[in-house]
């Protein structure tokens, strides 16, 4: 132990006294999620008019915004991409997701059985009602119900 070891400590460097976070915003326009997900705007775009990502209303002309949940999707695509997957990879597997479910009037509602289709129509005295309650009663859906 008598030999003198030429290590030297080194402590980490100080931590800035104002860190650099990103602030929270309510909304984010098409050129902000270009520029903090690298995506471009035709993509962004496609996949508003396809329904993979819900905008927000636009509250002045017709600029497209996003909230706070669709920013959580883009970075489910930052993610993807980080794996090396390409845009039309990331777009087959956001769509084969939302194959899941289909699209009414811009959200994206359950799929329902017969029977609680022609239990939505009738508590809203539409008379097609019968036609899904009898498709209930030929699938076995509800069959005492319906």
């Amino acid at each position: 132990m008598t030999e003198k070891s030429p290590k030297v400590l080194a402590f980490p460097q100080p931590v800035p006294a104002k860190a650099d976070y990103q602030r929270v915003k309510s909304s984010y326009s098409v050129r902000e999620i270009k520029q903090l997900f690298g995506l471009t705007e035709r993509t962004i775009r496609r996949w508003t008019d396809t329904g993979i990502i819900q905008s927000t209303p636009a509250v002045a002309g017709n600029e497209v915004t996003y909230d706070f949940q669709a920013l959580t999707l883009f970075r489910r695509v930052r993610e993807m991409r980080s794996q090396g997957l390409t845009i039309k990879q990331i777009e087959a597997e956001l769509q084969g997701q939302l194959s899941l479910f289909r699209s009414e009037g811009g959200k994206v509602a359950r799929l329902l059985t017969p029977f609680e289709e022609a239990l939505l129509l009738h508590e809203q005295g539409d008379i097609q009602a019968v036609e899904f309650y009898g498709e209930a009663i030929n699938s076995g859906d509800n069959v005492a119900q319906a």
